[in-house]
């Protein structure tokens, strides 16, 4: 069976690293004011320690950055919660397990799913259109553009650094090709005419 993949581009990647990052150094701010003012020596020593931390974790964030090792912001909002939970203030920590969420889920890429029985998004919330639902579906120079026949149109451009991937499945085993534009849209128009 065969089976195409598509990665949308998502615009807002940008914004939403930025955001994240905004909401990372107002907590180490927090750490940092906290480490003076503490009352005792050991929550000091913790929010300094959570700082030294954060700081290795950021060095070597920008070593790797160009690497297959490279990483997200994960591991900042873990150090942020471990940080806050040592010190006891279990709110703001689930406070920044809430913002890891929604920095994961913004981040994700926007997956397409193409299949002989439906387009499905790959995503937290998936939802699956059927093929008879659709008047025309084609790839042209990046663009993917779906026409509903309830007059509905989606027009999304595609990640050009993933590309157009193909799936056949043979058995247990399946293979991936890259494919090109020409070859999607005979799949989707062979599974219209159906």
């Amino acid at each position: 069976m065969q089976q195409f993949l598509l990665t949308l581009k998502n615009e807002k990647t940008r914004l939403y690293t930025r955001l994240s990052w905004i909401i990372i150094v107002i907590n180490i701010l927090f750490f940092s004011y906290l480490a003076v003012v503490a009352a005792t020596k050991q929550e000091r020593l913790g929010f300094i320690a959570a700082i030294i931390l954060m700081g290795s974790c950021f060095l070597l964030k920008n070593y790797v950055r160009h690497s297959r090792h490279a990483f997200g912001l994960s591991p900042f909002f873990f150090l942020v919660m471990l940080g806050w939970i040592q010190a006891a203030y279990y709110w703001l920590a689930g406070i920044n397990l809430v913002f890891l969420l929604l920095s994961l889920s913004a981040l994700r890429p926007l997956t397409l799913s193409f299949s002989g029985a439906s387009i499905e998004n790959l995503s937290i919330f998936s939802r699956k259109i059927k093929w008879m639902e659709l008047n025309n579906c084609l790839v042209k120079d990046g663009l993917l553009t779906i026409d509903f026949k309830n007059n509905k149109l989606i027009q999304q451009e595609l990640d050009t650094r993933k590309g157009i991937s193909r799936q056949d499945q043979h058995g247990p085993s399946s293979e991936t090709y890259v494919s090109n534009e020409q070859e999607f849209n005979d799949f989707c128009r062979q599974q219209l005419n159906q």
